[in-house]
């Protein structure tokens, strides 16, 4: 991550190859450092996915593949996979500076797209039958309880215990679905996921996204009629 933010690049960091296809599907990327080893989904899966998912929307976003292997056939099967480029490990920042600017070279640069809301009005209300007072109790209410839960997370996590790892994050997920907010609520079920695998590695990375989104959520809320 450093590495790549050191060639002046931003970053999202996901645990696995599902969600990569949540992020993919929720914010426009220019490129994918796509490991090939992952739990659940994993790289050359995830890559294939996405790869449908683009076909009639003219679309190709670069997927660079990351892997220890170093067998005689593997980069072919990672560009059969429909992968652009492949670096080893240990990555080195040489070569993964040359991979992603053999890629990203003379490329267009899209347009800076406006800053989503955190919160799917419409889709809020629909929860609600549109009743906006109701809407409001319901998510200060929850902002009022959600601390508590992001604190039994964190400790979840720090201690390594995935089953209470799941069972909160099963708990946000439930709360988020009723407001409209998918960013927030796919993070949750990537938690709970990880969770139930008992696959840790990388849950503190999207909790620390997860509060990032709550924080982008209660500032929305105390916007004046933000509900209006």
């Amino acid at each position: 991550m450093r590495m790549v933010e050191k060639q002046g690049h931003a970053v999202t960091v996901v645990g696995d190859g599902q969600a990569a296809l949540t992020a993919l599907a929720q914010e426009s990327f220019d490129l994918v450092l796509m490991d090939v080893q992952m739990p659940g989904m994993d790289g050359l899966e995830a890559t294939a996915a996405i790869r449908r998912q683009e076909q009639g929307q003219g679309t190709h976003v670069p997927i660079i593949a990351m892997t220890a292997h170093a067998m005689r056939g593997d980069r072919e099967r990672c560009l059969a996979a429909g992968m652009d480029g492949y670096v080893c490990k240990p990555i080195k920042a040489a070569d993964l500076s040359a991979a992603i600017e053999s890629l990203l070279h003379d490329a267009p640069q899209p347009e800076t797209p406006g800053v989503e809301p955190p919160i799917d009005l419409l889709a809020a209300l629909n929860t609600v039958d549109g009743d906006k007072a109701l809407l409001v109790d319901m998510v200060e209410a929850f902002l009022m309880d959600s601390p508590k839960q992001l604190l039994e997370l964190r400790d979840a996590i720090g201690t390594g215990d995935a089953e209470r790892t799941a069972r909160v994050a099963h708990s946000l997920k439930g709360a988020l679905s009723y407001f409209g907010v998918p960013t927030a609520y796919a993070l949750a079920l990537q938690l709970e996921t990880m969770g139930h695998r008992a696959e840790l590695e990388g849950a503190a990375c999207a909790l620390q996204q997860l509060e990032q989104e709550l924080e982008r959520i209660s500032a929305f809320v105390a916007e004046p009629c933000w509900a209006e």
